[in-house]
């Protein structure tokens, strides 16, 4: 089995796998990629298989959330926030859709 990361863009990539690949050896390699590029890990107990993070603004006063969540079985959640609170692993104003079936990466296993 394998993951494989290709970049597609200056702050873009697919990330590959063999079928039947784990979301413990998808999930470290997708976080390496993104803490690459900006994010940090903000709360690493999101939930069971999900992790908040964060990056700063474009004018760098206030920081960003998204929640990389794969508890659906076949899918990655990209969900989007604007404040995160790592005391109750919750979040504030969740982007319109961000949590949606439609919106989510399938996750062939």
């Amino acid at each position: 089995m394998s993951v494989t990361t290709t970049t597609a863009g200056s702050n873009s990539a697919y990330i590959t796998y063999t079928a039947g690949e784990t979301i413990a050896n998808i999930f470290p390699v997708v976080e390496t990629y993104i803490t690459a590029h900006g994010w940090s890990v903000w709360d690493s107990s999101a939930a069971t298989n999900a992790r908040c993070y964060r990056a700063p603004t474009a004018d760098t006063a206030q920081y960003k959330y998204i929640v990389l969540d794969f508890n659906t079985t076949n899918q990655l959640y990209i969900k989007v926030w604007e404040a995160w609170n790592t005391t109750t692993h919750s979040g504030t104003n969740m982007a319109y859709q961000s949590d949606a079936a439609a919106q989510g990466q399938r996750r062939e296993s």
